[in-house]
């Protein structure tokens, strides 16, 4: 399992630009005519979804954790796990 280090900064940037492409996905499938194509992208869709709400939950995690007990400065790097 390989540990990967962000900061809460980056995190957050992670879950804009993840919703943003779950805004922009449906209308593009609505509009796509090819049927395997079509299929990719809601499967991309259903991905990103899942990862938005992982990111989410895991910024929540630690945000009390950083602001109770954490020194300044120290409470923002969030630890994500491959799985």
């Amino acid at each position: 399992m390989i540990e990967h280090v962000m900061t809460n900064r980056e995190l957050e940037l992670l879950i804009q630009l993840l919703d943003t492409e779950a805004q922009r996905l449906p209308q593009e499938i609505h509009h796509t005519d090819a049927w395997e194509f079509k299929k990719e992208l809601q499967k991309r869709l259903q991905t990103i979804e899942r990862l938005t709400e992982r990111f989410r939950q895991r910024l929540a995690e630690l945000r009390p954790r950083a602001e109770v007990a954490e020194p300044a400065g120290r409470g923002d790097r969030a630890q994500i796990k491959n799985r």
